[in-house]
């Protein structure tokens, strides 16, 4: 099968590649991006063992909770 240049159906505007949600996290190091990942549980959808995807709405709930003092919010 050739590959084509096509977005893939599952990164759309429900999930993000790890690329935008490190983006979104504010990380330019893709090693400290993936330890942040791992160690605060960021939520992800893990499809094999080199395919993970960020489920948008689920990160900014994450992040919605994570969220100190009034009025912060996404």
């Amino acid at each position: 099968m050739r590959p084509t240049n096509k977005p893939s159906v599952l990164a759309n505007e429900r999930f993000m590649k790890s690329e935008e949600a490190q983006r979104l996290l504010c990380y330019t190091d893709k090693k400290s991006f993936w330890d942040f990942v791992h160690a605060q549980g960021v939520p992800c959808v893990r499809l094999n063992a080199r395919r993970i995807l960020f489920d948008r709405a689920a990160v900014e709930a994450w992040l919605g909770r994570r969220t100190i003092g009034k009025g912060a919010s996404l």
